[in-house]
């Protein structure tokens, strides 16, 4: 038979082990949160997001934040499209919370809703709105 103690010693290493799958339950918890939370926050930053097709195969997906982004074939610009003819500097993409438009350095070289944009145009950009650079096709989504 076991005695007192030994009873005493089983009962205490018992609580212990309770409380440790207690705590770390709760910072299981905690930390669960603050990632859906995290990814929640990400996903509302993005205001606007791009999808590009090359010669009518996907290309890529870019996250449009607040802020200017340069468009061309330049390696420094935000968003580099390469082949084509593209100038180095083909103007710039401006979003905010709640617009998207696209400002043209060049002429003849983006083509919305069929018609050419001109140095120096800017043209407001909605959901659903497609340019066409070059070989790419560009598709505006909120």
């Amino acid at each position: 038979m076991l005695s007192f103690w030994t009873i005493k010693l089983l009962h205490a290493a018992l609580v212990c082990c309770i409380g440790v799958m207690a705590l770390w339950l709760f910072i299981a918890g905690i930390t669960d949160r603050r990632g859906k939370k995290g990814d929640l926050q990400r996903e509302e930053s993005r205001c606007f997001a791009a999808y590009l097709t090359r010669k009518g195969k996907p290309y890529c997906r870019i996250d449009l934040n607040k802020g200017v982004y340069s468009v061309g074939a330049e390696k420094d610009c935000d968003i580099m499209l390469m082949g084509g003819n593209i100038p180095p500097k083909l103007g710039e993409m401006v979003v905010n919370e709640d617009e998207c438009s696209f400002r043209s350095e060049t002429s003849g070289h983006v083509c919305f809703d069929g018609d050419s944009l001109q140095a120096h145009s800017r043209k407001r950009l909605r959901e659903g709105d497609r340019l066409n650079i070059s070989v790419y096709e560009m598709l505006i989504e909120k």
